[in-house]
């Protein structure tokens, strides 16, 4: 076939083509509903009014705020927003919003006392969270040791939970009449013959005695201790008969020595992060009904120079990690509070005058001096006599991993303005520092 058969073909196919796109026999023609021919008008369509828009309520504006202030994706806007429908139960973006249109501290704003539904604490049994059962909201979350019967959907609580519940109810009582709950007992000296009720209490049978040679090597050990810690000044205040326990080598000492002078106490972590120290809070101090966890778990983008300052979405990733990894260990002994320390401690001091006094307040937050300044002067008069105040990283200057750090200025400020003694912690480096109040 000649070249120029291909040029007719082609000539030819495209204007069959160029037919078929001016008149198509092939397709059916749209169905007219004029009805011109018979003398009748065309039906009018009816087309309705543009709707009139609803102002925006203030949690809708705080909710568009937020979402700029803090680059929320739209995705996130309903996933962690929990509860009954009717503003209970609430955890996740809506406290922050809720928190933002009180009036709260925003990102980078200014301290102030937040709004009255800032926090819920979630249910010891289910992943959402639900408000106790009562006549009236409540403001403050209830304390971890009530939890199990605070959700409709909660089994009932064991006899060791309810030994804890009635517990809490006497202090609570003790508070209305003016007497202070925090009978914290003072250290035992050391002894050579185990209790009876406290070998039975591990399930074991009541020690015999130790032997004279054994009594000799601990007491060796023990005066060589006290010569090493009086070389070094440390620990002489203990040993003066004050009742201030310590010093402790290591952090762990403090739960432990907690699980016996104040075995009923209420703990209170301001800064949880990944929750590594609260987890060995809890399972040190195995009788204290629980602790208040507080942390926003929200990035912030001013003043807080963090390598644990992770973006919104890795701090709900993190949250929800330690939530479920907390349930499974240590289920209705914890409480979750989507706030900011002194927030809270605010809110407890404004709303709840009944709260029983807290033995140990962990401060585990912002690291920089003004921030741990303000922790402690918030939290400070809600501790009991004999209860403790403590953090970590007692150290200043500027940390990589931390940015700038002011602890040590904050806490030695602190305990001198106030005439408190501070102790810290030998063995971890940079050291935990505590405060006892007498």
């Amino acid at each position: 076939m000649a070249k120029g058969d291909y040029e007719v073909w082609t000539f030819a196919m495209c204007a069959a083509i160029l037919a078929l796109m001016v008149y198509n026999p092939f397709q059916a023609e749209p169905k007219c509903d004029c009805r011109c021919g018979g003398g009748e008008t065309a039906a009018e369509i009816s087309v309705p009014p543009p709707a009139v828009q609803a102002p925006l309520s203030d949690l809708e504006k705080a909710r568009i705020a937020a979402e700029k202030a803090t680059r929320r994706m739209e995705s996130m806007k309903n996933k962690y927003w929990e509860g009954d429908g009717q503003g209970q139960g609430k955890t996740g973006n809506s406290l922050l919003l809720e928190h933002i249109a009180g009036g709260g501290e925003g990102v980078g704003g200014t301290p102030e006392v937040p709004s009255k539904t800032a926090w819920s604490a979630p249910s010891p049994t289910v992943s959402h969270s639900r408000p106790p059962a009562a006549s009236k909201p409540q403001s403050v979350p209830p304390s971890p040791g009530t939890q199990a019967s605070a959700s409709q959907d909660a089994a009932l609580p064991s006899d060791s939970t309810a030994d804890l519940l009635n517990r809490l109810a006497a202090a609570k009582a003790a508070v209305n009449q003016g007497d202070s709950p925090m009978a914290y007992k003072q250290p035992q000296p050391p002894s050579g013959e185990a209790t009876p009720n406290a070998a039975a209490g591990r399930g074991d049978s009541p020690s015999r005695p130790a032997s004279p040679q054994l009594l000799e090597t601990r007491t060796e050990e023990k005066g060589a201790l006290d010569t090493q810690k009086e070389a070094s000044g440390v620990g002489r205040e203990a040993r003066r008969g004050d009742g201030v326990p310590g010093p402790f080598a290591s952090v762990t000492e403090i739960w432990r020595d907690l699980a016996v002078r104040a075995p009923h106490g209420v703990g209170v972590m301001g800064g949880v992060g990944r929750g590594e120290i609260a987890e060995r809070i809890l399972e040190d101090w195995k009788t204290s009904p629980g602790l208040y966890l507080v942390d926003p778990y929200i990035h912030i983008w001013k003043g807080y120079d963090d390598a644990a300052n992770l973006s919104d979405k890795d701090h709900q990733l993190v949250f929800e990690g330690l939530r479920e990894r907390l349930q499974k260990r240590f289920e209705g002994r914890f409480v979750f509070v989507r706030d900011f320390s002194h927030s809270f401690a605010a809110r407890v001091q404004k709303e709840d005058p009944n709260f029983p006094p807290v033995a140990l307040v962990f401060v585990d937050a912002n690291r920089a001096k003004e921030a741990v300044s303000r922790d402690l002067e918030s939290w400070w008069p809600l501790i009991g006599a004999g209860g403790v105040l403590a953090g970590a990283e007692y150290s200043e200057g500027i940390n990589a991993q931390f940015g700038k750090i002011g602890v040590m200025s904050a806490v030695d400020e602190f305990a001198r303005q106030r005439g408190l003694k501070v102790w810290v912690t030998t063995r971890e480096s940079p050291p935990f520092w505590y405060i006892v109040k007498q």
